[in-house]
């Protein structure tokens, strides 16, 4: 399957598809632009991490559940602000 790029709007942003299982950050638009981290705090510590050395200022963050709420209440990523959106079920 094709898709088309879209056009970028701010470079400074991530995707966060957060998972049951783990959560895959997307920089870019290619494959080799997403990664994927676990549950846990230290893994959670990485993730803040790599936005900060990207550079990330803005976080687009997707859950068909109420994952995402527990990195959103995370004191030490209210540096960023987030656009968190939710399927209908």
């Amino acid at each position: 399957m094709k898709f088309e790029k879209m056009k970028i709007v701010n470079p400074k942003t991530a995707g966060i598809d957060v998972g049951s299982k783990s959560h895959f950050v997307a920089l870019g638009q290619e494959k080799e632009d997403v990664f994927e981290f676990g549950l846990f705090t230290k893994d959670h510590k990485a993730l803040i991490d790599f936005l900060h050395v990207h550079s990330i200022e803005t976080i687009a963050m997707e859950s068909s559940c109420s994952y995402c709420f527990s990195h959103y209440k995370k004191p030490v990523l209210k540096l960023y602000w987030f656009l968190v959106t939710r399927q209908k079920m």
